[in-house]
């Protein structure tokens, strides 16, 4: 695959590479030819490569032409990907689905393949929404391209830069066909991962851009300096001590503070609820939310107990609640979608949500906030939670999937079933090895993606994470897998009575603070932990040290 910029000399370098395997490669341009202008440029053209190429114009059915044997040069991808974007009425996920389908029979026959594509999705967010969807579009056929390929070249300048294959001093010419072998060694298609492409041209939805940094560690010899120094035998703090840690190179000084906590509650509802994967009926996420404006759920319990700004917000519950004094409205819509026929959320209520988590920090910051914690409501948050751990930690299904609030043994089956299908849909949409980022919209609650946009801004923005039960859990692995940096700034703060939840915090490798079999949700748990944290922080500020107390450092 041969991809860049536009004028970058892409075209020129896939002929280039094509006459030096072939005395008669093939070009085959899927350009729709509008008018008789536009046809005389396409002979034009043909005229200019010459009487060696054999010529064919294919708008989107590849499959069609037999090419055995032959080398072939595909230009390009884009224009392919626009006919097949218009022909189905701009509908993303079926374009890209029929894409997929098209390319994988079209690669079947042994031949050479060149694919031409463009990298359109480096040079700022379009303010059309068209035009976002199919930059979505194109990054997504870029990578299961990439994917395929033996060899990836980007051109920069008219000068190519190996980004996957062998060295560029190997006798190799450079090109690329299909593997048959499925995806690589060493790929991920995560954003911010260790995969060729990096953090930045994984972003394929418009609003994920944050600037997430791995921790300065600059100040960690002063800080462990200072730990040491107290008057106490070292290490005999033990967790307190990675914690003070921790929090002082979050906030990049020796004398931490946790001022203004603050605690999201983030109320929505999920289709897939409908299929009867939970034992609670969906109107008990708005009786719920309504009882926390009075005061009376577990939440407000602990928030009034540990000093934290509750903020209880509406961002997809099915249920008016515009009216009721103490719930912000963010609502994105009344409930996502029944993934088990279609995906959760559009890329618009997904870059919605992203948007008002961020926003919401923000609002946190603004009053002085240090620390942040947050919780959930919403029936049925589960099934997508499942999922999410089946497919990041390549668990199996029926291993992540328990009783939730409280489902009998046939109903955990059926709740197996339910989910087992819709991701054998997905799957057929997306295949195995999707980016990290679509799983989030296909199956996430607007309540959990919320979080996760509440999460990447504060560890932008320096903020402590406190990260509660299975749920946030869940939600902080698909973060962590979106930003692998974000994980510096989250304290994971127990281990739950969930099914699984030990297996989720093993997928990111985190040692929770508490195990008390806690499964109540809204963030509750990490508001139990919360004074864990303020000892660590009490430790670095309010403990002598040996100079100070006059006590012979002996070790």
């Amino acid at each position: 695959m041969i991809t860049g910029g536009q004028r970058s000399g892409k075209s020129e370098k896939a002929e280039e590479l094509a006459l030096a395997l072939s005395a008669n490669p093939v070009y085959l341009a899927t350009a729709h030819v509008w008018d008789e202008e536009f046809a005389h440029r396409v002979r034009r053209h043909q005229e200019r490569r010459g009487p060696q190429w054999t010529n064919i114009e294919e708008e989107i059915n590849l499959s069609c032409h037999d090419l055995t044997g032959r080398v072939v040069v595909i230009d390009c991808v884009t224009l392919w990907l626009t006919n097949i974007f218009f022909a189905n009425n701009s509908d993303t996920d079926q374009s890209l689905a029929l894409a997929k389908a098209e390319f994988d029979q079209f690669t079947i026959p042994d031949a050479t393949y060149i694919f031409v594509t463009n990298e359109i999705g480096l040079g700022g967010v379009s303010d059309n929404v068209l035009q976002r969807h199919f930059t979505d579009l194109q990054g997504w056929m870029n990578q299961y391209i990439a994917q395929k390929a033996d060899e990836v070249i980007l051109m920069v300048s008219g000068t190519p830069v190996k980004v996957k294959g062998p060295s560029l001093s190997s006798s190799s010419p450079l090109l690329t066909s299909p593997h048959r072998g499925g995806t690589p060694s060493g790929w991920t298609h995560s954003l911010g991962g260790d995969g060729p492409q990096g953090p930045i041209l994984h972003s394929l939805f418009s609003i994920l851009h944050f600037d997430i940094q791995p921790l300065d560690r600059s100040l960690q010899t002063a800080i462990q300096e200072k730990i040491d120094n107290l008057n106490k035998p070292k290490g005999s703090l033990g967790r307190l001590e990675e914690l003070a840690m921790q929090v002082c190179l979050v906030q990049g000084t020796l004398t931490p503070s946790l001022q203004h906590p603050c605690h999201l509650l983030l109320g929505g509802d999920h289709g897939i609820e409908r299929e009867g994967v939970s034992v609670s009926p969906r109107e008990v996420t708005w009786q719920q939310m309504i009882n926390f404006t009075h005061g009376g759920g577990g939440v407000n319990m602990f928030c009034r107990q540990h000093g934290f700004k509750l903020r209880i917000v509406d961002v997809g519950v099915d249920y008016d609640l515009s009216s009721v004094p103490g719930i912000f409205d963010r609502k994105i819509a009344r409930g996502t979608k029944n993934f088990l026929y279609e995906p959760a959320m559009s890329e618009e209520e997904f870059d919605r949500a992203i948007q008002i988590g961020s926003d919401l920090v923000d609002d946190c910051i603004a009053e002085g906030c240090r620390i942040l914690s947050i919780g959930e409501m919403g029936i049925g948050n589960t099934s997508p939670s499942s999922i999410w751990m089946h497919l990041y930690g390549n668990i199996p299904l029926d291993e992540c999937i328990g009783a939730g609030a409280g489902l009998d043994t046939p109903g955990i089956r059926h709740k197996c079933e339910v989910l087992a299908q819709a991701v054998e849909r997905y799957r057929r949409l997306y295949g195995a090895d999707a980016p990290a980022i679509v799983p989030i919209r296909y199956f996430g609650g607007f309540e959990m993606v919320v979080a996760i946009g509440a999460m990447l801004r504060a560890a932008e923005q320096h903020l402590i994470i406190l990260i509660d039960g299975f749920i946030m859990t869940a939600c902080a692995v698909a973060a962590i897998k979106l930003y692998p940096a974000v994980q510096d700034y989250m304290i994971f703060t127990h281990c739950g009575d969930e099914s699984g939840h030990k297996r989720m915090l093993d997928i990111v490798g985190a040692k929770p603070l508490l195990s008390l079999g806690l499964r109540l949700g809204e963030g509750t748990g990490a508001l139990c932990a919360f004074p864990l944290v303020d000892s660590a922080v009490r430790m670095m500020n309010e403990m002598n040290n040996f100079d100070n107390a006059k006590i012979t450092r002996y070790f």
